[in-house]
């Protein structure tokens, strides 16, 4: 970090709007030990990412002992990262704590799957405050974050007929490239279920929509790529079994948090990569047959409920694990299932404290940064709203009815929202 000369200027508001603190706080590292009175990072400079593969690093941050103020050397009281511009595309931020003291390192958390190869000046901008009340904005621009490519192989393919009637043969083409040795493909329920070929032919000889993934191999490692719902086989009346789809809002959350599935598409193509072996998964949005009597079954590894035939079930985990998540659908026409292997990332709570409960007469709802606070009933109707205009928010249960247990959702000022289930006791003073 550079040695900040402070020039005192209004400080812009639309800077605070991009502050985050993280969900799972940081861990600095406390052997940092740059120059004190100027400050810095360790590491320094940013390890390098890699384009396509998960980075995932915390910068350890110290903050300046002095700086200049109107050409006078000043005390640094704390500082504020505010915002960090020029971050590669798939690279997001977050910190620690909202003041950095010299003393007391703190740190940043680059996360994310770079997508462009290349080197990326970062700009620091920074709320420093001097003098005890004086708020200074800097901006430091000694961080680059260099992209750089993988030595994995790279892996797709393309089916010539992803919509085909059954015994029709589907010709399949791989696009790889970096060196790639080995083929593996696996497609579930044709003829043949699995190929080492390059470009293989495949058959399918019942009705449905399926799952194709294809595995390759180089001198350095394995890259795999699975398309769910990528082929439409009909029967020879073209009539297609009912489609299978599974979709929530997010991925990741924290015990207790509630989810909310639904078996409806919102893109033609969902997409994620898996950011322990660097799996590419596809959810592609083909058209079903029979839109209206179907049935559902939903099947949570270690949620609440573990099963539900409701077609947008909610759902939440008690114990922190990454959980698969299937649907079958059937009507008239057939069953179509999905399964989506290790699909839902529960991770520990994190600052917010919900207690006591069960609840008697209050519950106290603490963070920092809450913006507004919700409770609905057990069958969704809102019954309590609130402004927050403090970490440490005291609700009376006896504005809230006799129901022994309610949804409660909290609205942070950067616009995200957690929802805890609250109980209360059944005798209440």
């Amino acid at each position: 970090m550079k040695y900040f000369l402070f020039v005192f200027v209004i400080f812009l508001s639309a800077y605070a709007k991009s502050q985050t603190l993280c969900d799972d706080p940081c861990t600095p590292d406390n052997t940092c030990s740059p120059n004190v009175e100027k400050g810095g990072y360790c590491p320094y400079p940013a390890p390098d990412a890699v384009a396509g593969e998960y980075y995932d690093v915390v910068l350890t941050v110290v903050a300046p002992k002095s700086g200049e103020h109107n050409g006078t050397t000043v005390n640094v009281d704390c500082i504020d990262i505010i915002a960090i511009e020029g971050l590669p595309e798939g690279i997001v931020w977050c910190k620690s704590t909202d003041k950095y003291v010299y003393n007391q390192p703190g740190c940043l958390h680059l996360t994310g799957i770079p997508t462009q190869i290349g080197s990326f000046p970062l700009i620091v901008k920074v709320k420093a405050t001097v003098l005890g009340f004086i708020k200074v904005p800097v901006e430091d621009k000694t961080l680059t974050l260099n992209v750089i490519k993988s030595e994995l192989p790279t892996v797709d393919f393309e089916a010539d007929a992803v919509l085909s009637k059954v015994f029709d043969t589907v010709h399949f083409t791989s696009n790889t490239d970096n060196g790639v040795t080995h083929w593996e493909w696996n497609f579930e329920n044709g003829n043949p279920s699995i190929s080492n070929a390059t470009h293989p032919s495949v058959v399918w000889t019942t009705p449905g929509h399926y799952t194709v993934s294809l595995t390759v191999h180089n001198a350095k490692g394995d890259k795999k790529i699975v398309k769910y719902n990528y082929l439409n086989i009909s029967d020879i009346n073209e009539n297609l079994a009912p489609l299978s789809q599974i979709n929530v809002a997010k991925r990741t959350g924290v015990i207790e948090e509630i989810f909310t599935f639904s078996d409806s598409c919102t893109a033609d193509v969902t997409q994620w990569t898996d950011v322990e072996d660097y799996t590419t998964h596809q959810i592609f949005c083909n058209e079903g047959f029979g839109e209206t009597s179907k049935q559902y079954f939903w099947t949570f590894e270690g949620g609440t409920p573990l099963h539900s035939i409701e077609q947008r079930p909610k759902v939440y985990w008690e114990k922190a694990g990454i959980y698969s998540v299937s649907l079958a659908v059937s009507n008239a026409n057939g069953t179509d299932e999905l399964y989506l292997s290790n699909y839902m990332t529960i991770k520990n709570i994190d600052r917010l404290k919900v207690y006591p409960n069960p609840a008697g007469n209050f519950i106290v709802v603490e963070d920092k940064h809450i913006e507004r606070i919700d409770i609905f009933s057990p069958n969704g109707a809102m019954i309590f709203s609130t402004q927050s205009h403090s970490t440490h928010n005291v609700i009376e249960t006896a504005t809230l009815g006799k129901q022994t247990f309610y949804f409660l959702r909290v609205t942070y000022s950067n616009g995200n929202q957690i929802s805890r289930i609250i109980h209360l006791k059944k005798e209440r003073e």
